[in-house]
């Protein structure tokens, strides 16, 4: 049976966007970043020299899909493919993604948290990878790599018939 393109995309429910710092506040861009210095000297990779590291517990200002968050679920909704092969299976259920955004904001390191099965698992990491550069996060004013998690839910609204 061949399904139109049309019920194809109504069968994907929601994006829902969560990152693993939490939500930005108005607040979170105006107050400087707090750190957790590690009083172990570490050898940085770049230099080789050793230094204190730090891990950043608030950012400055998170990074940012270009629009918003509204603009990323419009995104996410046009762009998602329900697998043709499990259309009519009956079969849902949310793949939780984690990425990274670079300082450039471009998408390196997609990982599937959580998956259902690999056809969604594939679809879900194919449309993290046809996104746009993102707007970077701050640290210090400067641009700063970050780890997103994203949920990507999946409905079949096809029943066989």
């Amino acid at each position: 049976m061949k399904v139109p393109a049309t019920i194809i995309t109504r069968c994907l429910l929601f994006a829902s966007v969560t990152c693993a710092y939490g939500q930005q506040t108005e607040t979170q861009e105006t107050q400087p970043a707090k750190t957790i210095t590690n009083l172990s000297p570490v050898q940085s990779p770049d230099t080789g020299k050793l230094e204190s590291s730090s891990i950043f517990v608030q950012p400055e200002k998170m990074p940012q899909f270009p629009g918003g968050e509204a603009a990323m679920t419009d995104f996410l909704v046009k762009n998602i493919r329900y697998p043709e092969s499990l259309i009519g299976s009956g079969k849902s259920g949310k793949v939780i993604c984690s990425f990274r955004i670079l300082e450039t904001g471009s998408i390196s390191d997609i990982e599937v948290v959580r998956g259902v099965c690999p056809e969604m698992d594939n679809e879900a990491v194919r449309l993290i990878q046809s996104m746009p550069d993102w707007i970077p996060g701050d640290i210090r004013g400067k641009p700063s790599a970050f780890m997103y998690t994203l949920p990507i839910t999946f409905k079949d609204t096809v029943t066989k018939q």
